[in-house]
């Protein structure tokens, strides 16, 4: 499918013909906007079209009975605001309708479609317009009218060719010859008190951050086109713009497309009892360090609380969200979920199982932005809708919500040690010298002498201008010992027990300095050697990015021993 969405000042001739052609009468209607905004100096319309879609076919009349079931442009054009019971569709309320009037100050559209109908393509042409109620001569009026054939007392289009050579006064683009599509001109656009550069850019951005998965992979949905009097409003690529990168990994995850080369992916099936509901991934990554953000005039001014909002929903706050997504794949909702520790943040991706769309569809208020379990009327599904949110918020709560506070026992390991310092420093250790692994040398069964590896303190430090941390720690070989290797490797903190190194491009160990000797290290794994017997005091260096929290895993193994 391919959309264009553009803003254009209405060429004269395009305005005079809306005044005298298709609304006429507009001052004579109770409400004057629309009359008002046809007087408007420099009149804008926003031009909405697809193609390679279907059009509005059906009958043109509500009370019309459909030789194939299709009723597309009574559902549009008269029955604005009915649930659409179609699966897999984005739409059950009928909201993407009435939010096309709504965009107009005085709520007012041009639609004009082409479509197969009784088996042949039919183009079709009709002004609506949306107000307020109103009493005239003694009857009430709904508000709502239509500009269609002037002979007829019903809401009826224009046809054919005379309906395709209004379009092209309009301005309308063309629907070339075989081709199906709709046309939809919103008159006097209202961007909220953002110039028409701000809304179109408000636009394009909001294309990127809620229409992402049609966007991405060689399999791409749709194509969608931002323009304003014909020059281009560029809609970025997803994976350009961050976090929106790590949501796009995730989902390449949950597709089989595999994941950012770098990331670090997990993937859950989220459950209600044997039945599955949907997959989740979420990706950690590294806060970005001092990062500046994307220059985007969409009108918002994050200093003035009385602008309009951005369309990013992460414009001056940290990623730990989860997108929701159905069968359509449009962003329900960017779900926040617990904070990683800090220097790292997550995105996740949940997609609902095909088979259950019909539950999740029907738990969207008619702003499609949210899953209320709430909304849905039978039980079953609505226990489905509930018991993923829960699953989902339990899984990213399990990986990334708050650590307990270490437990206070007596204890040589590196990493019980590390791990009730890391709240002072923002940095983890992680050690074979667990209890029970190597290092300790506590009370048991007698077995092979240990080295024991006591961490003192660890914390961040510069090293001229690089961001580094260090780990002073204190190795105490066995009596009779010759010579003792320590082996060190450090990552980068994603969830207080796993690492992953290759997310810091800056990270890497730097020296060990130990008996008045400063041993140099390299990458993120290496180690050094301690002669003798005697405890020996040992600082580990480590650069890394402002960003990065380092979880460190330290170890020690004998050569030999005469003891």
């Amino acid at each position: 499918m391919v959309f264009n969405i553009a803003a254009e000042t209405l060429a004269a001739s395009v305005v005079t013909c809306l005044r005298e052609s298709v609304f006429h009468n507009a001052s004579e209607l109770p409400d004057p906007t629309l009359a008002h905004s046809l007087q408007r100096p420099d009149l804008v319309g926003l031009y909405v079209s697809d193609r390679n879609t279907k059009g509005l076919g059906g009958p043109v009349q509500g009370h019309l009975e459909s030789t194939d079931g299709n009723y597309d442009w009574v559902d549009f054009i008269l029955n604005v605001g009915k649930a659409n019971t179609d699966g897999m569709t984005g739409g059950t309320y009928g909201f993407g309708k009435t939010i096309a009037y709504i965009a107009s100050r005085p709520h007012t559209i041009v639609v004009h479609s082409r479509a197969i109908h009784n088996g042949a393509p039919v183009s079709r042409l009709i002004a609506c317009s949306i107000g307020s109620q109103f009493a005239l001569g003694g009857i009430l009026h709904t508000g709502r009218h239509w500009w269609g054939r002037d002979d007829s007392s019903e809401p009826i289009p224009l046809e054919g060719i005379e309906a395709d050579t209004l379009a092209v006064r309009l301005g309308m683009p063309d629907i070339a010859e075989g081709s199906l599509g709709t046309n939809i001109l919103i008159l006097d656009p209202d961007f909220g008190h953002r110039t028409i550069h701000q809304g179109m850019t408000f636009i394009a951005e909001s294309v990127l951050w809620h229409l992402w998965p049609k966007l991405v992979g060689n399999d791409r949905a749709m194509d969608i086109r931002t323009t304003l009097d014909g020059s281009e409003i560029s809609i970025p690529k997803p994976t350009s713009r961050p976090p929106l990168n790590h949501f796009v990994a995730a989902y390449s995850a949950l597709r089989g497309d595999g994941g950012e080369p770098t990331a670090v992916v997990r993937l859950h099936e989220i459950k209600r009892n044997k039945e599955r509901l949907g997959r989740l991934a979420t990706v950690p990554f590294p806060t970005p360090p001092f990062s500046t953000p994307v220059a985007i005039d969409d009108g918002h001014k994050p200093d003035d609380p009385d602008s309009p909002p951005p369309a990013s929903p992460f414009t001056n706050r940290a990623c730990n969200h989860t997108v929701l997504l159905r069968s359509p794949e449009l962003v329900v909702e960017y779900r926040e979920g617990p904070p990683a520790k800090e220097g790292i943040e997550w995105a996740g991706v949940f997609r609902a199982d095909d088979a259950l769309d019909d539950a999740f569809a029907h738990a969207e208020p008619p702003t499609h932005d949210s899953w209320q379990p709430n909304l849905v009327t039978l039980r079953d599904q609505r226990l489905r809708v509930l018991k993923a949110l829960r699953e989902i918020d339990r899984a990213v709560l399990t990986q990334w919500g708050r650590p307990k506070p270490a437990a206070a026992v007596e204890s040589t390991s590196t990493a019980a040690v590390a791990n009730a310092l890391s709240h002072l420093v923002g940095t983890t250790g992680q050690g074979k010298g667990r209890p029970g692994a190597s290092g300790g040398g506590g009370a048991g069964k007698r077995g092979p002498k240990r080295v024991s590896i006591e961490l003192l303190d660890a914390g961040p430090r510069m090293l001229g201008n690089q961001t580094a941390s260090y780990l002073r720690c204190l190795v105490t070989p066995p009596k009779g010992t010759d010579v003792t290797f320590v082996t060190v490797s450090v990552g980068v903190a994603l969830d207080g027990a796993t690492s992953d190194a290759t997310l810091d491009p800056q990270l890497e160990l730097v020296s060990a300095e130990y008996d008045g000797n400063r041993e140099p290290l390299k990458g993120h794994h290496s180690g050094f050697k301690v002669f003798g017997d005697e405890p020996v005091h040992a600082v580990i260096c480590a650069k890394r990015s402002s960003a990065s929290s380092v979880l460190w895993d330290v170890s020690a193994g004998v050569e030999s021993s005469t003891a």
